[in-house]
């Protein structure tokens, strides 16, 4: 019974592996010449080429970059206030208006000033026409004096005589003195007198924009009280603390990029226009001012910036992309060339590193092409198929 047993369990065997060997049969007589399914090997003596994207040796900059934030301030600004007190008779002007340098403003009532003006204007008429006097009576008193000491030398009069026109000879010079000094002061009253007529009427102090609108029409202001803020975004600026360990990165004229949230895709271009001596005790930070060109006015004060320096610049060296790089057995930087439609590995001797980009000091000349993909884990002299890709 146990024999039995053993030789049925051995059929059943026999024939399970007959079914499976069956099916395998039927899988692969899926078309005419039974190769479905299956990964054909290579024909003998070719290898299997690897797919590559190569770029070319090339020259290019690279640099160092401090990466800070900041806020946009105009280049200048101006607080424009009267510089008499008087009611503003007319300010025609709206917030975000462009002025031009010299342009009306506001108007101040005039009437008490262009009084002033005219009084003095009458005083000064006074004045020349009183000196007018004492220049012609002194010149009189002058001839009177030089016949007097003729007649004197001859004893014809007497000393007296003599005495009283060089006194009034005298008080003649002191009067035309005094009515010429008086002259000048008229003619100073008429001056400022004019410079206060000609303040009631508030100018532009230079071209921009009117930032703020300060007082209103029909009010009353005395001198010095601030009507409009005006600013010039011709250039603007902004500032940006700077840790003290790059002070010795930072220059005058340095070159900035700018980013700018609310004009997205656009950068502009700055430089460093001024460097703070002290360096704050707290934050270990140092003040860096940053002047920016702004020829289209579409960088506005109060922007959020983000700024990149433009530090330790390397220009006409050779640079590939970081994805080049691969590392020999030390863990030493290599790449890989391309020579005739293979991979041939290369120690390489690399440089500063930044924005995906790695200079290359020694191990590749211009022109020669490197792999930057499907170069991790291959092999020294493997043949690849290479696409040559820009960068």
């Amino acid at each position: 019974m146990k024999v039995d047993r053993f030789i049925s369990k051995g059929l059943a065997f026999r024939v399970c592996l007959f079914i499976l060997a069956a099916s395998i049969s039927l899988t692969g007589c899926g078309n005419d010449n039974g190769t479905s399914g299956r990964i054909q090997p290579p024909p003998p003596g070719e290898q299997i080429r690897v797919r590559v994207d190569v770029v070319s040796v090339r020259t290019g900059d690279i640099f160092a970059p401090i990466r800070a934030t900041g806020t946009v301030a105009p280049f200048r600004e101006s607080r424009v206030g009267a510089k008499v007190s008087g009611r503003l008779l007319s300010m025609d002007i709206v917030e975000g208006d462009y002025v031009s340098e010299g342009q009306a403003l506001v108007e101040l009532e005039n009437d008490e000033y262009r009084l002033a003006r005219e009084s003095a204007e009458a005083q000064l008429v006074l004045g020349r026409a009183s000196m007018q006097e004492a220049s012609l009576n002194l010149e009189y008193v002058t001839r009177e004096k030089r016949r007097f000491e003729s007649l004197y030398e001859r004893q014809v009069i007497s000393r007296q005589k003599y005495d009283e026109i060089l006194t009034a000879h005298s008080m003649g010079i002191a009067r035309v003195e005094a009515l010429e000094a008086q002259v000048r002061a008229a003619e100073a009253s008429l001056q400022l007198a004019e410079r206060h007529l000609n303040d009631t009427v508030i100018r532009a102090p230079f071209s921009g924009y009117v930032a703020n609108k300060l007082a209103n029409q029909g009010e009353v202001v005395s001198a010095g009280t601030p009507l409009l803020r005006i600013i010039d975004i011709s250039r603007v600026r902004t500032e940006v603390r700077i840790p003290e360990s790059d002070l010795r990165r930072i220059a005058l004229g340095i070159p900035v990029a700018l980013d700018f949230d609310a004009l997205p895709g656009r950068t502009f271009k700055g430089e460093i226009s001024e460097i703070n001596a002290a360096i704050d005790p707290v934050s270990r930070n140092f003040t860096v001012k940053i002047d920016i060109p702004n020829e289209e006015n579409m960088v506005k004060a109060g922007m959020f910036a983000r700024i990149t320096i433009k530090t330790d610049t390397k220009t006409d060296v050779i640079v590939v992309p970081e994805r080049a790089l691969v590392t020999d057995g030390d863990g030493k930087p290599a790449v890989f060339v391309l020579e005739e439609e293979r991979a041939r590995f290369r120690r390489v001797v690399t440089g500063m590193q930044e924005g995906g980009f790695v200079t290359i000091e020694e191990g590749l000349d211009l022109d020669e092409r490197v792999l930057i993909s499907g170069n991790f884990g291959l092999a020294d002299d493997t043949p690849v198929t290479a696409r040559l890709v820009d960068y």
